[in-house]
């Protein structure tokens, strides 16, 4: 498969949406086959793979790649599987702490800095990175670090084309979402799949905010931009419904081996913001 892309896109693209979502699921895949797909099916000349250091102790495991070839620059972080979710949203490491982009999240901006600093280094001082178009893109943890990496990008005064995320968590404070839009809004878009859970945590409660633009696939996968509170409110409820259905046609069915996980877990896999791209 080619990789479907517009490097030079200034505005929105499903055709980019979908290659940000592609390369968001290929960040899940182990080095080698990142390289393989990327340098093979969809012809980039250079990859380089990033993870956190292996300590005793450690609760980090971070990995990105950068991608490189010659009309765009892409990098992709890895998110937390949804069978895995719970691993990380009851964390109790949520408190936000300082940073120079405004408040973030701890655990997050813990993650980040395993990997994101030796990013930042690669991409000022490698001359094949240089005057390229810059994507970023991500999906769950991977989004929010996707996040702090385009942050961290225009702090250090890189010039982003795009960032396309999926299934974000909320990142930081109001301080950090003020920082974000007024330097990044305008390429930013984070898509979120009807009942996902994962964009309704850390709790607005905590002082969490999310940044700018959101695009909305509802629960048959319309691809919705004005997101009106009241007809997102009924369409999370009909989602749920179409949920609950499935399950118990597969109970009554007795096929309880392979009952689907819960509809706001379901919607929040990487291959279904990918299936609803392409519907689009």
């Amino acid at each position: 498969m080619t990789f479907p892309f517009e490097p030079n896109s200034q505005t929105f693209s499903l055709k980019n949406a979908l290659g940000c979502a592609l390369a968001s699921q290929l960040a899940y895949s182990e080095p080698s086959a990142i390289e393989t797909t990327a340098k093979g099916e969809w012809g980039f000349l250079e990859i380089k793979n990033y993870t956190s250091p292996l300590a005793p102790g450690s609760l980090d495991d971070t990995q990105a790649f950068l991608a490189i070839r010659n009309e765009m620059v892409l990098i992709a972080f890895r998110g937390t599987e949804p069978e895995n979710i719970k691993d990380w949203l009851t964390d109790g490491n949520v408190p936000l702490i300082p940073s120079p982009m405004g408040d973030l999240h701890k655990g997050f901006l813990r993650a980040f800095n395993t990997v994101g600093p030796k990013i930042l280094d690669d991409l000022r001082s490698s001359p094949d990175t240089t005057g390229k178009p810059l994507w970023l893109t991500g999906h769950s943890l991977g989004a929010a670090l996707s996040t702090i990496m385009t942050a961290s990008c225009a702090n250090a005064g890189l010039s982003i084309a795009g960032h396309y995320n999926f299934g974000s968590p909320r990142v930081g404070d109001s301080s950090f979402t003020n920082f974000y839009n007024e330097r990044c809004a305008g390429v930013t878009f984070r898509f979120v799949n009807n009942n996902d859970i994962v964009p309704r945590v850390p709790p607005r409660g905590l002082s969490y905010d999310h940044v700018d633009f959101k695009r909305y696939f509802d629960s048959h996968c319309r691809l919705i931009t004005d997101t009106r509170m009241f007809d997102l409110l009924l369409d999370s409820f009909e989602g749920s419904l179409l949920g609950l259905r499935k399950l118990f046609a597969q109970v009554a069915h007795q096929k309880q081996e392979n009952l689907p996980l819960p509809d706001f877990i379901e919607d929040h896999r990487i291959a279904n913001y990918i299936s609803c791209i392409q519907k689009n």
